[in-house]
């Protein structure tokens, strides 16, 4: 299942909405990690059961407001937040160096995953490197991320290396990491 074009948008994020990002990084990865963000604004839609509270407080995740400020505020980064009815449904995160790009983290909220969203972010992500002039865009993904592989797959990317114990779970072992690229020209 999808959303139609006139529910679901994709549009720039800028350094005003580090913030959102992080709050958004932290409910699509919550499964993975304890994140920590200033501020208090919910993350979904309650009624959905979506809902995470962002407490005030410190910033133990390297995804953490401060990051997302960070590197928006550094040469050739870049974010996108996805609209489902005009509400946040999920972002990506980008950084271009010459004609190479890494796309740095893409999550979906919970509530929203399997409509389409990811996709969306992912060709706008693509889109946005090729008027770049981009040639290559390289990820990491984790061995276990069934879902995230199958999209990445789809939309032509292949494995290029692999990172044994990338990816470190709290109280489990650790995850290797594939390393995919797609050429673009």
């Amino acid at each position: 299942m999808s959303l139609g074009e006139d529910r679901l948008s994709v549009r720039s994020a800028g350094l005003l909405e580090a913030p959102l990002l992080a709050a958004m990084q932290a409910a699509c990865f919550a499964e993975t990690a304890v994140y920590r963000s200033t501020g208090s604004d919910p993350v979904g839609d309650p009624d959905r059961g979506d809902s995470v509270r962002i407490h005030a407080g410190g910033e133990p995740s390297a995804w953490g407001e401060s990051a997302f400020a960070s590197l928006l505020s550094g040469p050739g980064c870049f974010a996108l937040i996805a609209l489902c009815d005009g509400e946040p449904a999920g972002f990506a995160l980008a950084r271009q160096a010459a004609d190479e790009c890494e796309l740095l983290s893409l999550g979906v909220l919970p509530a929203r995953r399997r409509l389409g969203v990811g996709r969306a972010l992912l060709s706008a992500v693509c889109e946005q490197a090729m008027a770049n002039g981009v040639r290559h865009i390289y990820l990491e993904v984790a061995a276990d991320n069934c879902a995230g592989r199958a999209l990445y797959q789809a939309l032509g990317f292949v494995p290029r290396a692999w990172r044994k114990n990338y990816y470190r779970k709290p109280g489990e072992a650790a995850i290797d990491a594939a390393v995919l690229v797609r050429n673009l020209f």
